[in-house]
Formats: C-alpha cells, structure tokens, sequence
C-alpha cells in the first residue's frame, strides 16, 4: 500500500464538511474542481482534488482557512441551494490506495486468502465484487484481473511505486 505519511503522498487529502444545507444531493458527484458526497442529515463532504497537495495530517487547515473558504465558492458555484454553505470541519484524509496507484485484486502466492485493495470502490465495488466471487466461489480466474494481481508486488520495493501512484490518482498517467 501506498505510504500515507510520504511526503506529497496520493493518500492524503483534505476533506471539508458542510453544515446542513437545503440542498440535497443522492449521489457522489465527481467534477474537475470539486468532489461533493452526501453525508447525512443535509450535510455533505467536499473536496477539490488540486487542493489536497497542502494537505498535512500534522496541520490540519482551519474550518474557516483559506481552503475552507476555496472549497466553499467552489460548491457554491457547483449546486443551487448551497448558497449558504459554510464547513463545520476540515480534516486530513487518509485514502487506501496500492503502491502503484492501481487496483490489486486477487490470491496470495500461497492461493489461500483473496485480497482487494483499491482506491475506486466507490465506482469499481460492484464490478470487483461480482469478479471476486467469480474467482473465490466458482473457481473461475477473470481475465480482467489478470494485469491487477497482488503477486505484481512481489520483490518490489514499495518506494519505487510512489512517483507513479501520485501521477496516476493526479490524472497524469
């Protein structure tokens, strides 16, 4: 997995929640400036990827900060009824993600414990559920797996794939 506390790390990000809001959101709603989910009880989380580069598990920004007020004009800008949008809270995020920045599903050498790490489960979770069930109940080796197996890892030191996962998850690769 790839190493939350490596400096400029894919898997660290700022994550902003709003107060409730009148506008109601069902779905993730993914946009080249901001990420918005809903949280419950009218409340939705916030991200702008481009953002998440200042983002230090040691120094959270304020909920008030100059990010906060960045990801609030961007979701103001982004769903009608969020005119009045304010952040209760900005964390710091840890995202789980493999050291290449790509999905690892699959048996370890010795074929007795199935594995999956990936930071898509929000939009891959059906597809590698179903392909994992294939694969563990019927025996059945998915050939769309074949390039996202675990054993790619295998020797690897781990340090050599942290370049390649932040430019993959950045959306350069």
């Amino acid at each position: 997995m790839a190493d939350p506390e490596a400096a400029g790390s894919a898997t660290v990000g700022l994550l902003g929640y709003t107060a409730p809001l009148a506008t109601r959101l069902g779905r993730v709603l993914t946009t080249p400036d901001l990420n918005v989910r809903p949280e419950g009880g009218g409340r939705l989380v916030v991200q702008g990827l481009d953002l998440d580069t200042d983002a230090d598990p040691a120094a959270p920004p304020r909920p008030d900060g100059a990010h906060a007020r960045e990801l609030v004009a961007r979701l103001r800008g982004l769903l009608a009824g969020a005119e009045g949008a304010r952040l209760e809270s900005l964390r710091v995020g840890q995202r789980s993600m493999p050291a290449d920045g790509r999905t690892a599903a699959g048996f370890d050498s010795g074929g007795s414990v199935y594995a999956i790490a990936t930071h898509s489960g929000i939009t891959l979770g059906p597809l590698l559920g179903r392909l994992a069930a294939e694969e563990i109940v019927l025996g059945r080796e998915s050939p769309l797996l074949r390039e996202f197996r675990p054993d790619r890892f295998a020797g690897v030191d781990k340090d050599a794939f942290a370049p390649l996962a932040l430019a993959r998850f950045a959306g350069q690769q």
